[in-house]
C-alpha cells in the first residue's frame, strides 16, 4: 500500500487511507474491523513518517473565511458529544450542511491519527473507535476531497513557564465559569449508586454525561457530581482556549456548540456582560438555511462550484445576522425569512431578463434576416446590405451585453444561493 500525501493538501494520510481501503472495500461495519486489522500496521507506518515532517499551522488566505470547530463540532473529539455511531452520523450531516457553505476551509483537530501510534498492538476498542471515525470521514468524504475541510494537529510544543500560565488561566476562568453555568446542570440518579449528569443549556444539543464507577488507589470510587460538572466545564474551556489559540495564528475564527466555552472567551473580552447576552450568544449556533439544510454533502459541494460570485456576499449577510452583539432573539428566523423572500425576488427577475433578452434576440435577428434579403433583391449588392445593417447588429451585442451584466448582477446576490440549492433539490 503506498500513499503521497502530498497530493491531498497536507491531510494526514490516516484518513484518506481509512477511506480508500478500509470503508470503500466493506460492506458493513464488521467488514471494514476486519479489514481494518489487516492493514492497521501500515497505516500506522505512514502516520509516522508523516508526523516527522514539520507541518506549521498554515493561515487562511485574505478574504476567506476559516472556521475552527470547537467542542463537539470538532467530529472526531470522543471526549465530548454523543458516542452513539447514528448520533455521529447525523451530527456530521449537518456540520457539512452548516459551515461546508458558510467556510471557505473548516479545521477539525485529527484525533485518527493518534490512534496509530500506541505501543503494541491496538486493542479492540480501539479498532472500533478507527472504524467509528472512518464512517463520519466517509460521510464528509466530499468536503475533505476538495480542501474544504482540513485536519489539525492535536500536538504542540511548549515551554514549562507557558503550560504553567496557561493552566492558571484554565483554573481562574473555570472558577468564573462554574459560578455562572452551574444551575444549567441536572442530576439524574442510576442504579448502582451510578448517575447521569445532564449539561443544559451549557452545550447545544444538551448532553448527558452518564458516570460509573472507577478504580482509585486499588479501591473503586465514583466521581462526585461536582468533580464531573467542574472536569466538563474545564475541558471545555480548555479546548476553547487551544482553538481560539490556533484560530489567531491560521487568521480565522472559532465556531463551539459549547456556551460554556464561548461565553467565557466573549466574557474574557468584555463582549458579554449578563447572562441574557450569553444565552443569545448559544441559541444563534443553532441554524437551518431553507433549501440548503436539506443538500447532501456531494450537492453541498456541487452548490459551492455554482454560487461562488454569492458566497461573499452570503457570508457577510450571515455573520451580520449571527454575531453575538444581536439583542433580538427573533432575529435568526428573520433573516431565513428575507433570504427566503430574496430567493423568489433573484428567481423572478432571472426569468424576466432571461425571457425578455430571449424574445429581443428572437426578433432581432428575425428584422436582420429580412433585412438582409431585402437589401440583397434591392440591390444586388450584398457588401451594401451589410453595411447598412450593422448598426442593428451593434444593437444586438449591446443588448446582450447588458443583459449578460444583469444576470451578473443577480448571482451575486445572497438569494441566489437559495435559488441554486433549491435547483439542485429539483433535478436530484
Amino acid at each position: 500500500m503506498t500513499f503521497d500525501w502530498a497530493d491531498y493538501n497536507n491531510v494526514p494520510p490516516a484518513i484518506p487511507l481509512l477511506l480508500s481501503e478500509v470503508v470503500d472495500k466493506a460492506d458493513d461495519p464488521s467488514e471494514a474491523l476486519r479489514i481494518l486489522r489487516l492493514v492497521y500496521k501500515e497505516i500506522a507506518e505512514q502516520s509516522r513518517s508523516f508526523l516527522s515532517q514539520n507541518n506549521e499551522i498554515e493561515q487562511a488566505a485574505p478574504q476567506k473565511l476559516a472556521v475552527y470547530a470547537d467542542g463537539a463540532l470538532n467530529l472526531l473529539d470522543g471526549t465530548v458529544g454523543c458516542f452513539d455511531l447514528a448520533c455521529r452520523l447525523k451530527a456530521a450531516k449537518n456540520f457539512g450542511r452548516s459551515f461546508g457553505l458558510v467556510a471557505d476551509e473548516v479545521w477539525v483537530t485529527d484525533y485518527v491519527t493518534e490512534k496509530f501510534l500506541i505501543d503494541g498492538p491496538p486493542s479492540e476498542a480501539t479498532l472500533l473507535r478507527i472504524v467509528s471515525d472512518a464512517l463520519i470521514l466517509k460521510e464528509l468524504a466530499p468536503l475533505i476531497s476538495h480542501g474544504i475541510i482540513r485536519f489539525r494537529s492535536p500536538w504542540r510544543s511548549v515551554c514549562s513557564s507557558c503550560q504553567e500560565e496557561f493552566v492558571a488561566t484554565i483554573d481562574e476562568m473555570t472558577a468564573h465559569a462554574e459560578r455562572v453555568f452551574a444551575s444549567n446542570f441536572s442530576l439524574e440518579n442510576l442504579k448502582g449508586g451510578e448517575y447521569a449528569l445532564h449539561t443544559g443549556n451549557s452545550y447545544y444539543p444538551p448532553m448527558v454525561l452518564r458516570v460509573l464507577p472507577s478504580r482509585w488507589l486499588g479501591a473503586a470510587r465514583i466521581e462526585t457530581p461536582e468533580e464531573t460538572r467542574r472536569r466538563t466545564i474545564q475541558k471545555a474551556i480548555r479546548s476553547a482556549l487551544w482553538s481560539i489559540d490556533e484560530a489567531n495564528r491560521g487568521a480565522g475564527i472559532v465556531f463551539s456548540n459549547s456556551s460554556i466555552a464561548m461565553a467565557s472567551l466573549a466574557m474574557q473580552e468584555n463582549q458579554l456582560t449578563n447572562r441574557e447576552d450569553v444565552k443569545l450568544f448559544d441559541a444563534n449556533r443553532a441554524m437551518e438555511i431553507p433549501w440548503v439544510s436539506d443538500l447532501s454533502i456531494s450537492q453541498l459541494v456541487e452548490l459551492r462550484a455554482e454560487v461562488q460570485s454569492a458566497l461573499p456576499a452570503f457570508r457577510q449577510a450571515f455573520s451580520s445576522h449571527y454575531s453575538s452583539d444581536r439583542k433580538d432573539q427573533s432575529e435568526k428566523s428573520q433573516f431565513m425569512e428575507e433570504m427566503k423572500s430574496q430567493a423568489i425576488e433573484v428567481r423572478n427577475e432571472l426569468e424576466n431578463v432571461r425571457k425578455f433578452s430571449s424574445r429581443y434576440w428572437r426578433s432581432s435577428y428575425s428584422i436582420l434576416g429580412l433585412g438582409i434579403s431585402a437589401y440583397g433583391l434591392g440591390s444586388g449588392n450584398n457588401e451594401l446590405a451589410m453595411t447598412g445593417l450593422l448598426p442593428i447588429l451593434q444593437l444586438i451585442s449591446d443588448h446582450k451585453h447588458h443583459a449578460n451584466q444583469d444576470i451578473d448582477k443577480l448571482k451575486r446576490r445572497p438569494g441566489y444561493v437559495l435559488v441554486k440549492a433549491q435547483d439542485i433539490l429539483l433535478h436530484a
